[in-house]
Formats: C-alpha cells, structure tokens, sequence
C-alpha cells in the first residue's frame, strides 16, 4: 500500500504531511497509472512527474485544490527567440510559493527540445524527465518574480510554450497563465536545415498551397528542399501553429490572396511597389509597406 502524503508534497515534494482522504488516494492512482514508484511519490523534494494538466490535479485531489483560472500567476517572455539563444522566463504573481513545475511543449503539444539552465541548487530536472522540465529542489518559500532560462535544441523550430504550475500552500494549487514564444524563424516552413533554410520555391509556396487549402501531397509536391526535416502532415501542423503570425499586413486575416502572396513575393525579392502591385496594398504607403516588408523579414 503506498504511503500517501498530502497533495502538496505528493506532487511537488512540499512540507511532508500524512493524508488519508479519498481526493489524494485518488491522486496515489494516478502517479501509479503513470508509473510512478512508490518511493517518487513520497520524494519530499520536487514534482515526480514532467508535466500535469488541470484536470489530473482536480480528479486527483479534488477541485477546492487548484485556484480558477490562472490563480493570480502568470509566465512571460519575449514574443520571439533566435536559435540558439536562451528564452528568459518570468513567474510572476500576487503570492510567494513553495512549489514549482515549470515546463516546455512544441506546436504539437509534446515535450520541447531544449533545457532550462537550472539557477541554483534549489532546483533540479524532476526524475525520469527531459531537461525541457524544472522544478525546486528544497523547501521553502519563493518571492516573485522568478526568472528561468530556457535554450531550445538545436534541431528545435517552430514556437515553444511554457507552462507551469505552482503550490503556494498545504492544498493550494495554482496554473499560471501560459506563454507561447515563436520563432524567429518561422519561415523554415519544411524545416530545412542548410545554411539557406528559407526560400520562395519551397517556405514561400509550401505558406501559399497550406492558405489555399492544399495538404497532404497536394501541399509538398515538389516544394521542399533536399535537407527538410518535415513531412506534409508536421508541415500543416508546423503552419497550424504558427498560422496568426504570417498576417503580415496586420489587417486579422490571414489568406492565400493576401498574406501568402506578400510572403511569396517577398522572397522572390520583390519590393515596394512591386511586392503590393494587384493587391489591395498596393494603396498604401511607402510607410506602409515598409512596414509589411519589415514583418516579413521578421520571420525569417
């Protein structure tokens, strides 16, 4: 029978405590289900799992147990980051805590490439995890803001978003709000890994086939380049993700007549007049366009 301790420490490893109530035999159920042993589920220091949802907590522990919404915490960092370049965290709130999980995903939701740089012997990759998720290592009270760094792997692209959840005391949970980084290569549509990952014949078309509706074969046909790295269907997930920030005209919409047309353009090396000329852009500005050209470039 395992030693249930209560939610806090069970989770996250904060000021032991004996519990017998049915919401944290529950939650012993779950650590179990995920193959948790029974000496991880009694580790005073730091969460014995990588990553946990709302919902896991609530059926485990019972809903009194995690704050609505985001609890009075959130995560923040910068809205792009370059590769191999480390993305700063803020965990930010209206409390001090005691407990921390804090974790990366990719566009598709599974665990990110990348490590946290660990600050301080206070911390630690929790067990049987990849670097891409931190908790503490000891007990005791943390003051906000906190700052994490993260540095995506190497082969990483797309966004990342950062997730985290937080024990502020004896049964108080929270989930701050969650933050979502994109690259600033988001461009390298099929992935490509040569040293010109970004093209017209292969990232340009593949924006424009995926805005008209094109998938499977009918969006890679002859449109990616030797070294990619994406198939059709990580490619249409891969845009999915990063879909709201190809509107580089800034007008909320994002399609093929409009957007996939400037992006293409674009890096076919058309500028000013001649990237707008047909479009509805073409009333705008030299301001104006220097401004899309400026988004677009962005991107890439």
């Amino acid at each position: 029978m395992v030693n249930v301790v209560r939610l806090t420490e069970t989770l996250f490893g904060v000021a032991r405590r004996r519990v017998f109530d049915r919401g944290l035999r529950r939650l012993a159920a779950l650590a179990t289900s995920a193959g948790l042993s029974a000496a991880c589920l009694a580790f005073p220091n730091g969460a014995p799992v990588c990553s946990v949802t709302r919902d896991q907590l609530i059926n485990a522990g019972g809903h009194t147990l995690v704050r609505a919404g985001n609890g009075g915490f959130a995560l923040s960092a910068a809205q792009t980051y370059a590769r191999n370049s480390a993305i700063t965290v803020t965990v930010s709130g209206n409390d001090a805590f005691s407990g921390l999980l804090l974790w990366a995903v990719d566009a598709t939701g599974q665990t990110a490439q990348g490590a946290w740089t660990i600050p301080s012997a206070g911390y630690r990759t929790p067990g049987g995890c990849t670097s891409a998720s931190i908790t503490h290592a000891s007990v005791a009270v943390r003051n906000v803001p906190l700052q994490f760094d993260f540095t995506p792997g190497a082969a990483h692209r797309g966004p990342l978003t950062f997730k985290a959840t937080v024990v502020v005391s004896r049964f108080d949970a929270a989930f701050p709000s969650e933050v979502t980084v994109q690259s600033s290569e988001i461009l390298n549509v099929d992935g490509d890994r040569s040293t010109r990952p970004v093209t017209a014949a292969t990232d340009g078309l593949l924006v424009l086939r995926y805005l008209l509706g094109f998938r499977g074969d009918a969006l890679i046909g002859a449109a990616r380049a030797a070294s990619a790295s994406r198939d059709a269907n990580a490619i249409a997930s891969y845009l999915d993700g990063v879909r709201a920030s190809l509107d580089v005209d800034s007008d909320n919409v994002v399609a093929a007549h409009t957007d996939g047309l400037l992006i293409h353009r674009y890096l076919n090396g058309l500028r000013g007049a001649a990237l707008v000329a047909g479009l509805a852009s073409a009333t705008l500005s030299p301001q104006q366009i220097a401004q899309i050209e400026a988004k677009i470039a962005a991107l890439f």
